[in-house]
């Protein structure tokens, strides 16, 4: 079901004043408009790791970089400010840009699950991808 953009907003709301494992962030344009959201979540100190979410709704913000961006600036602050170790993400298979966009910010394959997700009628594998602390280090 589509979600209209204060659904979105008053989600985000809830889900930052009541989970401390997560950080939440709205995506804005050049112009201060809100095309998306993004956050850490699951963030688990004791095993340095969390899961990445991303999320572009304005379709007229597709393709422009946002995506890569915000990834880049995501997980920096997770391995810099958090001192995790791992963000790791899944995505459906379907979602190529999605899947480019994750491998620029130099994320891995790390598997696949098979037939994990039922949409349009068909079953879709979901990818699993990681990226390691040690992975942007640079020698």
């Amino acid at each position: 079901m589509p979600l209209t953009p204060s659904t979105i907003r008053e989600r985000t709301r809830k889900y930052a004043e009541s989970n401390e494992k997560s950080v939440y962030h709205t995506i804005l344009n050049e112009a201060a408009e809100p095309i998306g959201n993004a956050q850490l979540f699951k963030i688990d100190p004791w095993n340095r790791n969390a899961e990445l979410g991303l999320w572009i709704g304005e379709k007229s913000a597709w393709g422009k970089g946002y995506g890569t961006e915000v990834i880049g600036i995501l997980v920096q602050f997770a391995f810099n400010r958090l001192n995790l170790h791992k963000v790791y993400l899944t995505v459906d298979s379907d979602n190529l840009r999605a899947i480019r966009c994750y491998e620029k910010a130099g994320f891995h394959h790390d598997g696949i699950l098979r037939d994990e997700v039922f949409k349009n009628g068909q079953y879709v594998n979901r990818i699993y991808m990681s990226v390691l602390k040690t992975d942007l280090i640079q020698t």
